[in-house]
């Protein structure tokens, strides 16, 4: 009979039928979807446009998460009504056990369509999450639209990690912080203590060892290190979290977060690693279970998740956001051969742009979310790394579409070139960070044409800063062009009309001319920009200090004061300002580095961390020569709660003057303020010495930051 079958064409029909029917079964499933990475013939997935629909929004979320010393607190409403005509006068109404928190007359036509309202925390109990009522009421008592929002109210911690959900970033010892790190293979902690040592000094501030089985003596010494270096650690318990639901796994869970929740290296706990992808995805109510064990331990730490694919038919990036507090994306989609990975992707930087805007649509902008970049490649499914330039594309379209942390996938370093890009990124990155992170940043409507109709990407931030004394708009923006050719633009700020001055060209040494709120420019193929303007308030003008072009010698020096650059302003590579030095002096993780979220005068400060006593972090520079009397200063202050593996940390911090070599004079200073203290030296400089330089020295372990140093003349 077999061979009957095989001499006609019925024969063949059969077998074709037969290897048609097992297909499915030699292809596998990712994110719902057969694809057969022998063939390489994935499934076409539905790219149909959904039809549009009416959009009807209404969400309220607590300002913070969780709120511990603050005494006010605010809400942050959001709306969208496509049904409202005419007058849209509503009431705003929050109440919590019957106790009103907010009373206002809000205007659902007014723009920006979120606003935050104050009230008092102690009205809410400690110690507990509670959900609040939020209305809005017509004036003839209508309830128009209605949702609850949860408020988490507990005692200050040291350690603590808060979401700020009005930039939807992180803040740590009350400092805006965006996570930019990586993920890394865990060999064990010797390795990982000597390439965090390393990554450190270019401003890399979150790794996420992977895999971690377990929470060992070696690895806590590991996150000892990590707190003495300024770095938190992003933990992961993927492994655990996504086994199948029994009490060993939830004793084991409990066993980590207490071995741990208390270390003042901890960032995050990160739960799922692609749990939508294989199959048809994991179930999302396992991973909801183990969220709130987490936060029952310790809700004083975010938890993360990160997804694969833009629609899995069985579960929803919805479903899933109800597992964590941060939600992340890993798009891997350069030179990527099959849907593992990417699904519907194109296979260039864009991908991550669409990913980014996709996933906090998802979610309704409620949920902080951060990129995980691939900076991997020529395995697997992936022909090649990215290059520097996709790299950085990738980085900053993410940020312009509302990433707030960066996580870049690692198989091992990548390529000196890639490798080298990504440092340059997370050292403008730390730079940006307070003007796009914070209570105090709004987004601003910004709008560019390009004259050769490409794609460029740009956005705008506008933050309230104190600056010497005076309230000032600090307004960035950056572009990308995400193209495959050069673009001139022109960009519009609406909030910056009737502004005529410059904007500095950040990490560049240039300014561009602003005319009534708009200037013009150039980028190319797949590159950025960044830019600032400093725009006071009171409208008096700063282009002298701040505003640095770097032809300028404003701030280069003051008069009678001998030192170039007193404020940290100028800084060409984004690192370290210009006309001083570092010296680590082989130091274990020690590193120097301009901080723009902290500063005495100005806008930057020079943050120095030493994390080995036997081998202190040390800075200097060479003032103009000159014979006589001279007093040397510099102002100085420490955060008691930043960051050391000490609870509490070591007070005080000593610090050490030099001027000349060999000094002709020294002092040494015990910091023990979180305020500015002024650090003062007098020396004598004779006619033999060729040069005076003066050198800082952060001789304890522990964090330190200092501004605004000047040479003088005692006459």
């Amino acid at each position: 009979h077999f061979s009957m079958i095989l001499s006609n064409r019925a024969g063949h029909l059969f077998f074709l039928c037969l290897f048609l029917l097992t297909l499915p079964a030699l292809s596998q499933l990712w994110c719902g979807h057969h694809y057969a990475p022998q063939l390489h013939t994935p499934e076409i997935f539905d790219t149909t446009p959904e039809q549009p629909k009416e959009t009807s929004v209404f969400n309220v979320q607590a300002g913070y998460q969780p709120y511990t010393w603050e005494t006010d607190g605010t809400l942050i409403a959001s709306w969208e009504f496509q049904s409202l005509t005419g007058d849209q006068s509503l009431n705003f109404v929050a109440e919590y056990d019957s106790i009103n928190l907010v009373s206002v007359s809000v205007d659902l036509n007014s723009q920006p369509n979120r606003t935050a309202f104050e009230f008092y925390l102690d009205l809410l109990p400690m110690n507990q999450t509670v959900y609040v009522n939020c209305q809005l009421i017509f004036e003839n008592g209508t309830v128009f639209a209605e949702t609850n929002a949860s408020v988490s109210r507990y005692p200050s911690k040291t350690n603590e990690v808060k979401i700020d959900n009005w930039s939807r970033g992180l803040l740590v010892s009350n400092k805006s912080y965006f996570p930019m790190g990586f993920y890394l293979d865990w060999y064990d902690a010797d390795y990982f203590t000597k390439q965090m040592d390393q990554e450190v000094t270019y401003a890399f501030n979150t790794p996420l060892p992977y895999v971690t089985t377990s929470v060992t003596p070696q690895y806590l010494k590991f996150m000892d290190h990590m707190a003495d270096i300024g770095m938190h650690v992003h933990f992961d318990m993927y492994a655990l979290a996504e086994e199948p639901s029994s009490q060993q796994k939830f004793e084991n869970i409990t066993d980590y977060v207490n071995a741990i929740k208390d270390h003042p290296a901890l960032l995050a706990y990160y739960i799922a690693d692609e749990p939508d992808g294989s199959g048809t995805g994991l179930e999302p109510s396992l991973l909801v279970e183990v969220y709130q064990l987490i936060k029952s331990l310790d809700p004083y730490h975010p938890v993360t998740i990160v997804l694969n694919c833009w629609k899995n038919p069985y579960h929803s990036i919805e479903a899933y956001s109800e597992a964590c507090d941060v939600i992340m994306s890993d798009p891997y989609c350069i030179a990527v051969r099959q849907p593992v990975g990417c699904d519907l992707c194109q296979g260039n930087p864009t991908d991550v742009a669409n990913r980014t805007t996709h996933f906090l649509k998802a979610v309704s902008y409620q949920k902080p979310f951060w990129i995980v970049a691939q900076a991997f490649g020529g395995s697997e499914h992936w022909s090649r790394q990215p290059d520097a330039r996709e790299e950085r594309t990738m980085t900053y379209l993410a940020i312009l579409r509302g990433a707030t942390g960066v996580q870049y996938f690692l198989e091992g370093i990548p390529y000196e070139s890639l490798w080298t890009e990504c440092h340059q990124l997370a050292l403008e990155v730390a730079d940006l960070t307070p003007s796009i992170l914070g209570p105090n940043v709004d987004r601003v409507p910004v709008s560019i044409k390009s004259a050769e109709g490409g794609a460029i990407e740009a956005g705008a931030w506008s933050e309230a800063r104190k600056i010497d004394g005076e309230d000032y708009k600090v307004f960035t923006v950056l572009v990308s062009n995400p193209g495959h050719s050069p673009c001139s633009y022109r960009l519009y700020l609406d909030d910056l009309q009737g502004y005529t001055g410059v904007a500095s060209v950040l990490y560049e040494t240039r300014c561009v001319n602003v005319s009534e709120g708009s200037f013009q420019d150039v980028v190319d193929v797949l590159a950025t920009r960044a830019y600032r303007v400093f725009l006071p308030v009171n409208g008096k003008g700063i282009e002298t200090g701040y505003q640095i072009c770097y032809n300028a010698s404003a701030n280069a020096s003051m008069d009678g004061n001998l030192i170039y650059n007193p404020s940290f302003e100028i800084a060409h590579n984004g690192a370290v300002p210009d006309s001083f030095q570092v010296h680590y002096q082989n130091a274990q993780g020690g590193s120097v580095l301009l901080d723009s979220r902290v500063a005495y005068t100005g806008y930057r400060s020079l943050r120095l961390i030493t994390a080995d006593e036997e081998t202190p972090v040390r800075f200097n520079t060479y003032p103009t020569k000159m014979l006589g009397s001279y007093k040397v200063s510099i102002w100085a202050l420490i955060d008691p709660n930043y960051s050391c593996s000490e609870t509490p940390c070591q007070q005080p911090l000593l610090v050490k003057m030099e001027g000349c070599d060999p000094p002709v004079c020294s002092g040494s200073f015990n910091l023990t303020s979180d305020s500015w203290t002024k650090l003062e030296i007098t020396c004598n400089v004779s006619p033999d010495l060729q040069e005076c330089p003066v050198t800082i020295t952060l001789q304890s372990k522990g964090t330190a930051w200092f501004d605004w140093m000047t040479m003088f003349q005692t006459n």
